[in-house]
């Protein structure tokens, strides 16, 4: 390791633990850069951007800055930096990420173990391995770049297909199929491309492609159009990353006359649109000319004109599409599934109560990027949080549509985005659905973002009224124990409350904070106030929560849309 450099910034200043920790680096033989930064974030936000390559942020216990803020610091500026505390305090040393994806180590210093130094190691070339991917991920983004700008200027069909679901394809796909856009595209399945009979060889061909890649091998099958006409084609596929997405390049070669007649439209549309831009050219230059004669001033008239046709040109090309027809399009496919987490009681001699469950949509990467694309480009979806409230509607549709049709022996715990919290669209949207379940409604939890729901007061409380009218109950998510939201809990009175994960790994460790926080689990608890436990924390804290008296333990992390 010793050619390799190493950016070492430390947080706070020089002391005498940062020098212990300097000598063992340099038992490492390695290339150090030492920097050194304030406890301002301004101050630590310049030097994470200057850091390049292999860096590692070392911050000590004594530092009076808070963990999450440096930890959101590091992931916004230097996304693959890991973040080293050492203590001389004695315990485990550890590799974890409490807070957004930052890689956060704990080291003892010990000078005369061997242990620390073993670990330090490790984590040293866990920094320059990441360094050496994130190298590798850009190399892989420009060959990606190079490798898009040969498939749109092919004159050879090709699309990006994962999951069944079109990506991406080019002009000539397009053309073949006799579609008009990628958004159209986007929203059919492969399947509908491929005759019935012969939609299982190709299947079968797709997964043998991905685990063999037998790249010289091709598959003849019938495929059809738009309008219903087939024709015989030639496919080769392969393994491929598109966007960061594992993919399939699929590669269509008709066959026969359908090959013959698709080159001699392609040489017809090519030679017509020559032949169009030479006639438009050769008019154009005669009506400047006789405008030039008879008025100077027309000919500026003439160019704001076309200028106009060619504004309304590219928005016509755009195509926008309105977000309620993909929601529909997605419930039709039945693509978006709803999965449910069981909450785990603390106390399990209260009997057999009902099931506690926490509910949460789960959806294709591919396809939620997809459709990501599809609403930034939509009419009344442009923004982050149209997107935020058009997935929770999406989940809320699916669960109401499972909830029709079977029995509901569990109570349900939903958690709704700050988005939907604070669009009165959204509320109106959402009550007349949930009157029509009836008694089930009762069964609702809704877990709302408990500091956006004191910011939007008047919408979080018309929200929380509507719920309340219909039956459901109200809980507070990434609950702290801060006076913004003690106020609020005060105000609202939910039945329940989950826990902020980062909050509660943030006081793990110090006995003050911990014997406050089974003080506020107790005190919620007596007042009839649910208290779930997030998951994730330490044996212990998992113990503190039980004699505390917290009703749940959420065992595994949810995804939410």
């Amino acid at each position: 390791m010793g050619n390799k450099q190493l950016q070492c910034l430390f947080i706070g200043g020089r002391s005498e633990i940062y020098t212990d920790l300097l000598h063992q680096l340099n038992t490492l033989k390695l290339n150090i850069q030492v920097k050194q930064a304030g406890l301002k974030e301004s101050v630590i936000a310049s030097s994470l951007k200057r850091c390049s390559g292999a860096c590692l942020v070392v911050t000590s216990d004594t530092v009076n800055f808070s963990l999450e803020k440096l930890s959101d610091l590091v992931w916004r500026y230097s996304s693959d930096a890991i973040i080293l505390i050492v203590t001389k305090k004695t315990g485990t040393t550890a590799l974890k990420n409490p807070f957004n994806a930052t890689q956060i180590a704990k080291l003892y210093i010990d000078k005369k173990g061997k242990e620390s130094s073993l670990f330090l190691q490790y984590i040293v070339e866990y920094v320059f391995l990441k360094a050496e991917f994130r190298r590798c991920k850009r190399l892989l983004g420009t060959s990606e770049k190079r490798c898009q700008w040969l498939v749109d200027t092919s004159r050879e069909p090709v699309a990006y297909i994962s999951r069944q679901i079109h990506l991406y394809a080019n002009a000539a796909y397009l053309e073949l199929f006799g579609i008009n856009s990628i958004e159209h595209l986007q929203a059919m399945p492969v399947q509908e491309l491929i005759t019935k009979d012969e939609y299982s060889l190709y299947k079968s061909f797709i997964n043998k492609q991905v685990r063999h890649h037998p790249l010289e091998r091709s598959l003849v099958l019938s495929m059809k159009r738009l309008n219903g006409s087939e024709f015989r084609a030639s496919l080769h596929a392969i393994p491929t990353v598109f966007k960061g997405k594992k993919s399939i390049q699929l590669w269509v070669h008709p066959i026969g006359k359908d090959a013959l007649s698709s080159q001699e439209t392609r040489k017809q549309n090519l030679q017509q649109h020559a032949t169009d831009k030479q006639t438009n050219t050769n008019s154009k230059l005669m009506e400047k000319q006789s405008e030039r004669d008879e008025n100077p001033f027309a000919v500026l008239k003439k160019a704001t004109e076309e200028t106009k046709e060619k504004n309304n040109k590219v928005t016509q090309k755009l195509k926008p599409v309105n977000s309620s027809f993909i929601l529909r399009e997605i419930l039709k496919r039945k693509e978006a599934k709803i999965i449910t987490h069981k909450l785990e009681l603390m106390d399990h001699n209260k009997g057999l109560p009902e099931q506690n469950l926490l509910v949460s949509l789960v959806v294709a990467a591919a396809q939620r990027q997809g459709i990501n694309d599809l609403l930034f480009r939509s009419i009344d979806a442009h923004s982050k949080d149209k997107q935020l409230i058009f997935w929770d509607k999406v989940k809320l549709l699916r669960l109401i549509q499972i909830l029709y049709k079977k029995k509901l022996d569990a109570n349900l715990y939903i958690s709704l985005s700050d988005a939907s919290v604070s669009s009165d669209a959204f509320i109106s949207w959402l009550i007349p659905g949930l009157k029509k379940l009836g008694y089930k409604a009762s069964k609702l939890t809704f877990l709302l973002p408990c500091q956006k729901g004191i910011k939007q007061r008047r919408s979080s409380l018309r929200l929380i009224q509507a719920l309340r009218s219909c039956g459901c109950k109200i809980g507070f998510d990434e609950f702290k124990a801060t006076s913004v939201h003690i106020d609020a809990l005060k105000s609202v009175r939910p039945n329940v409350v989950r826990l902020s994960l980062p909050w509660v790994r943030e006081i793990e460790g110090s006995e003050k904070h911990e014997l406050a926080l089974g003080r506020l689990v107790r005190k919620l608890e007596a007042n009839n106030i649910r208290v779930i436990a997030p998951c994730g924390f330490s044996y212990d804290m998992k113990k503190l929560f039980a004699l505390a008296g917290a009703s749940f333990c959420q065992e595994k992390a949810t995804k939410t849309a």
